[in-house]
């Protein structure tokens, strides 16, 4: 019976009921994707936020690769950002639904400017650029993920962070490899 009681409260406070009961008299009403959204700590939106717009460069960037790209190891990779970041944005988006947040559709401002720059490239000097952009997007990915394992709130969230980056941290050995085989040449 104890444990009944103590899961109704659990359940009661991750669906918001107790800052219901914490309102005065002045009610503010809210829509419910509002007060679901607020459910995620302003840390795990971010960190929703960031993992959603790498994934999104990585596919948009795999997919320029595919046709730019004059080494077949960096047309395999560009597949396999395409493949791996597709299916980790595809759980992503569904743990975000599931919590009333939603997810961008592009991937930024910061994509926009490797995207520009590489797109005016093909070739030999398109695999490299192109490698070393993975590389430090790469890093970035880690470190996100990384953090969100380790401080996250959203258990969730948490768990997603801790089963995908060992995939990240794959991904940047393959692109740090990939680099360092480009300079030896």
């Amino acid at each position: 019976m104890t444990r009944t009681m103590v899961a109704a409260a659990a359940l009661a406070l991750s669906l918001g009921a107790v800052p219901a009961l914490a309102q005065t008299s002045t009610t503010t009403t809210t829509t419910d994707s509002t007060a679901q959204a607020g459910q995620l700590a302003e840390a795990d939106q971010t960190f929703v936020k960031k993992a959603a717009q790498g994934s999104i460069a990585e596919i948009d960037l795999g997919e320029l690769a595919k046709g730019r790209a004059q080494s077949d190891e960096v047309k395999q990779f560009a597949e396999r950002m395409i493949q791996d970041h597709g299916k980790a944005n595809e759980q992503l988006e569904e743990i975000a639904k599931n919590k009333g947040a939603t997810l961008p559709t592009e991937a930024g401002e910061e994509h926009s400017k490797v995207r520009a720059e590489l797109a005016d490239l093909k070739g030999e000097e398109f695999d490299q650029k192109y490698m070393a952009a993975m590389a430090e997007d790469h890093q970035k990915a880690v470190d996100l993920f990384q953090s969100q394992a380790e401080q996250g709130k959203d258990e969730e969230l948490k768990s997603f962070a801790e089963q995908t980056l060992p995939t990240i941290k794959e991904h940047l050995t393959m692109a740090q490899s990939m680099v360092q085989q480009a300079q030896a040449q």
